[in-house]
């Protein structure tokens, strides 16, 4: 209880009390009902104005406005009443509640001041607020509910959009939504740490994987894992890409042409490879192509549907471990065999073609390997990639050809050495050896002429000698 001048008062109203052997105890009680009557279930007609009314009613109340005058000076903030034709004024103590006739508004004293709790037309205003569940200091607002409903304004009406907004103070800070199992975190999406839109996710609620990064300026994005700033291209994946689609389509947006790079980053790796549809550049205007990074262009497939290697006379097609079954062309295989190309020009050895011819035995031979079927692919393994069954099928039809060792002695026996025989590896004498068959066709033709030489002398040689005979007779 509270001392006044004239007796004790209550703590919470300021009520007065009757004390013992008090004259004029109805004074006192009357003055305990007018406080009474002014405070409980208190309602006030405005909190707007800051001057008392000209010709107040009898019972009204305000709630009196900042910089108040007249009769109200000095009480700002507090509730004046009008009771016996005069003002009663009365100071507000933290919680006490008021309804805002002109406003259909309910206030709260918190803090030091009026604001406002819930009403008509004003957003909810509490301190706490928990909807079938209790909020604390940390969760200000916590709902227990299976479904949320956030709707835009038809009731004003509104814009007919909605918009959820998370405001943080600085970009060090978080501002992000997290999805949780059991209250254990699994997913966060937000601005977190900084002003980047990323989207993370957690096995366990402890450690978390980042799912998408992307830049505040929009000029690059990440999938598993964040953006390298130190690489120029604006979409960046790590790990593998599986894409199920029935088309997929890729334009060029600001070159001529559409790059598909495939690196290697590992320490002394290879520099890749580059899958391009050119408008220009490294390529004829129009072609598809495939660009070795760090060798350069590898081959190209024209606008006409030629097939092209990327420079004149540096690549071979297949080799001795790796050989194409069969080759098929309507009009066989052109060489060029232009003059200019060519320098020390010169005949073979005379008598080196009947020789090589002589020594070397063609023959009729099964391969050891006449084929390779193909199996199904092996079990997937993401480090590496699939590869299929191969079981190499034993030869049945019989061939014609040469054997590459005989040439190989033959030649070492004539002395000469030509581009018709050869090694898989040339530092390994005992690599695999090779011919080349159209270079044995120069061999058989001065062979040929050889013969047709001898042929041609030894016709003359019997027609002089019928000549002869002839004449005798």
């Amino acid at each position: 209880m509270r001392r006044r001048r004239s007796g004790w008062t209550k703590p919470r109203l300021r009520l007065p009390l009757i004390i013992a052997a008090q004259a004029q105890k109805h004074v006192t009680h009357n003055e305990a009902l007018a406080i009474a009557d002014a405070l409980i279930q208190l309602a006030v007609a405005s909190r707007g104005a800051a001057m008392p009314p000209s010709a107040p009613t009898e019972g009204i109340r305000y709630l009196v406005a900042a910089g108040a005058g007249g009769a109200w000076a000095g009480r700002d903030g507090q509730i004046a009443s009008r009771d016996g034709g005069a003002w009663r004024f009365h100071a507000p103590a933290e919680g006490w509640r008021c309804w805002v006739s002109d406003e259909a508004l309910l206030l709260v004293h918190a803090d030091g001041g009026w604001r406002p709790l819930i009403g008509s037309g004003e957003a909810m205003s509490a301190v706490q607020l928990g909807v079938n569940t209790d909020a604390d200091v940390t969760n200000r607002l916590a709902v227990k509910s299976d479904a949320v409903l956030l709707s835009h304004d038809d009731v004003t009406p509104g814009s007919g959009d909605l918009r959820l907004m998370l405001n943080k103070a600085a970009a060090g800070g978080d501002a992000g939504i997290v999805f949780q199992t059991g209250y254990a975190s699994r997913a966060i999406l937000g601005l977190l740490g900084n002003d980047d839109l990323t989207v993370k996710v957690s096995a366990d609620g402890a450690s978390y994987a980042t799912l998408l990064h992307s830049l505040s300026s929009g000029a690059k994005v990440a999938i598993r894992g964040v953006v390298d700033h130190t690489k120029s291209q604006p979409v960046q994946i790590t790990g593998s890409v599986h894409v199920a689609a029935d088309h997929l389509t890729l334009v060029a947006s600001s070159t001529n042409s559409v790059f598909l790079n495939l690196g290697n980053t590992a320490p002394g790796a290879h520099g890749g490879y580059t899958f391009f549809a050119s408008g220009g550049g490294p390529a004829p205007s129009g072609s598809f192509g495939i660009y070795d990074q760090t060798y350069g262009a590898r081959l190209f497939v024209s606008p006409d549907g030629d097939f092209l290697p990327g420079v004149d006379d540096a690549f071979s097609l297949g080799s001795a471990g790796a050989r194409w079954s069969t080759v098929w062309a309507a009009n066989g295989t052109i060489q060029t065999s232009d003059a200019r190309d060519k320098t020390d020009c010169r005949p073979l050895a005379p008598g080196l073609a009947t020789a090589l011819v002589e020594e070397i035995d063609a023959m009729t031979f099964r391969w050891r390997a006449g084929g390779t079927d193909i199996g199904e692919l092996a079990p997937l393994d993401a480090s590496e990639l699939r590869r299929a069954a191969m079981h190499p099928r034993p030869g049945s039809r019989r061939h014609a050809g040469f054997l590459a060792q005989e040439l190989r002695a033959a030649l070492a026996r004539s002395g000469e050495d030509f581009g018709v025989w050869g090694l898989e590896d040339v530092a390994d004498s005992e690599s695999r050896q090779w011919i080349r068959p159209d270079q044995l066709i120069p061999v058989l033709w001065a062979a040929l002429k050889e013969t047709r030489r001898v042929v041609a002398a030894q016709g003359e040689a019997v027609a002089a000698l019928q000549a002869s005979i002839e004449q005798e007779a």
